[in-house]
């Protein structure tokens, strides 16, 4: 049996160095992408703060993206009680 779906997961707390996450990624992906041509899905679930031009890079590569914004992960975790955002000092 042939996989059928590759998936990178992160959480981003902050925008720095966006677009080296995408590029990383996406680049590990790529040669699973050409050895598995039937996969139905090769992705990135990205949560977090993920840049605009991070994600077109990803886009761009031919990888799926499923993206969630930073503040509706915030809000998930808070409404357990959860802080996952803090000042970056």
């Amino acid at each position: 049996m042939h996989p059928r779906t590759f998936f990178e997961t992160f959480w981003r707390r902050g925008a720095r160095h966006s677009k080296d996450k995408a590029r990383d990624d996406s680049g590990k992906l790529m040669p699973i992408k050409q050895s598995f041509p039937t996969a139905r899905v090769i992705g990135i679930i990205s949560a977090g703060d993920f840049t605009e031009p991070a994600r077109e890079l990803v886009l761009s590569r031919g990888i799926d993206l499923f993206y969630v914004d930073k503040s509706k992960v915030i809000e998930a975790w808070g409404r357990h009680n959860i802080q996952i955002d803090y000042e970056d000092n």
